[in-house]
């Protein structure tokens, strides 16, 4: 992470680049969890890489998006674990995102955290090879999980849930799915070509708010499907 010390503000005229992901920077996720599950009030968390202006470089970002303010013990908190990790001669950002802010860093960034789903969907899955997955459901990014794929495994809400029956759940729904991109060179993360080809899998235990990690045999495939950016072409896709 960048130099200097933790500073608190709001900003305007940000390029969002890309989540900053590494050991480090999941161990300070995992660190602060805590600090964002305690609050009482809807707010979600990420940590990215942005440009400030005219700068070429970049610099690490906690991105904070919540409708009610009050951050100011939030942030003395996280500066503090911040500190106590990676020394006072290490920098980090902290923003403030408005609604539109929050949109396009989404485009490149999952949350770490979040307490309330987004109020709109970041794209939307449909399957034109069956599996089950046929009907178009909206994708609700939740986090990224480090593993052996190249380009990790993304965890989404999906909205209508998916029959839990065929995988033995009885009457309990899949509400969560992990993807995974299927061609080698893209990615689910940052998505330039629409749509997207992708692994579908659910989870197989309960995973915690502070793992960032999972393991082949925490997931069990459902399928291949596509995503698309908007509910019309995929549900153009869905009855070709």
């Amino acid at each position: 992470m960048s130099r200097g010390k933790l500073d608190s503000f709001i900003s305007s005229g940000t390029r969002f680049v890309a989540e900053q992901i590494g050991v480090p920077d999941n161990e300070f996720k995992e660190a602060i969890v805590g600090l964002f599950r305690d609050q009482n009030r809807p707010i979600r968390a990420y940590l990215a890489q942005v440009e400030y202006g005219e700068e070429k470089d970049f610099n690490v970002a906690l991105c904070i998006a919540s409708e009610i303010g009050g951050y100011e013990k939030l942030a003395s908190d996280i500066a503090s674990v911040f500190r106590r990790m990676f020394g006072s001669h290490e920098h980090l950002d902290i923003l403030f995102l408005s609604s539109s802010q929050e949109t396009e860093l989404r485009k490149v960034c999952c949350p770490f955290f979040s307490s309330r789903r987004f109020d709109r969907p970041d794209f939307y899955l449909t399957s034109s090879e069956g599996y089950g997955l046929e009907e178009v459901r909206a994708c609700y990014k939740e986090r990224r999980f480090l593993n052996g794929h190249p380009d990790g495994y993304l965890l989404c809400e999906v909205d209508p849930p998916i029959l839990g029956q065929p995988y033995g759940l009885g009457g309990q729904d899949i509400h969560r799915v992990v993807l995974a991109s299927r061609h080698a060179g893209h990615s689910v993360f940052t998505i330039n070509d629409w749509p997207t080809y992708v692994h579908v899998a659910r989870l197989t235990r309960v995973v915690s708010g502070d793992e960032f990690i999972i393991a082949e045999n925490d997931i069990e495939s459902i399928g291949w499907a596509e995503i698309y950016e908007s509910s019309v072409s995929a549900q153009q896709a869905s009855v070709i």
